[in-house]
């Protein structure tokens, strides 16, 4: 039997944020397992909670409820043990816009020196 730790594993997170005007869900419900060696892009409109999911995983900020890990060890308890190989908070000005998706993520994954 083999047991395998998630690189990432998110388990029923939640994140919200509350100003005098109004309360909003960033993050709900949010369940999410990355394996060693797989690469994952957040996608999605503006104030949907990808920059505030990214934080969370890498220990930036606190869920309100739920379990964040990172290689099996909690970040809400010990973000500082946790080692992520690459996290990147990009904007689409922060691409190469004359290459393709893939070209960019092949210069990102150069620059990181990461071979697949």
């Amino acid at each position: 039997m083999s047991f395998e730790i998630n690189a990432v594993e998110l388990v029923n997170v939640y994140k919200t944020f509350k100003s005098n005007e109004a309360t909003v869900e960033a993050l709900k419900n949010v369940n999410l397992r990355v394996k060693n060696g797989e690469f994952l892009v957040i996608a999605g409109k503006n104030v949907s909670g990808k920059t505030t999911l990214l934080k969370v995983i890498s220990g930036l900020l606190l869920p309100d409820r739920g379990k964040a890990s990172v290689h099996g060890i909690d970040v809400t308890k010990n973000w500082k043990s946790c080692k992520i190989s690459s996290i990147v908070f990009a904007s689409d000005r922060g691409l190469y816009w004359k290459l393709t998706g893939i070209e960019n993520l092949e210069i990102s994954g150069e620059l990181c020196q990461y071979s697949p």
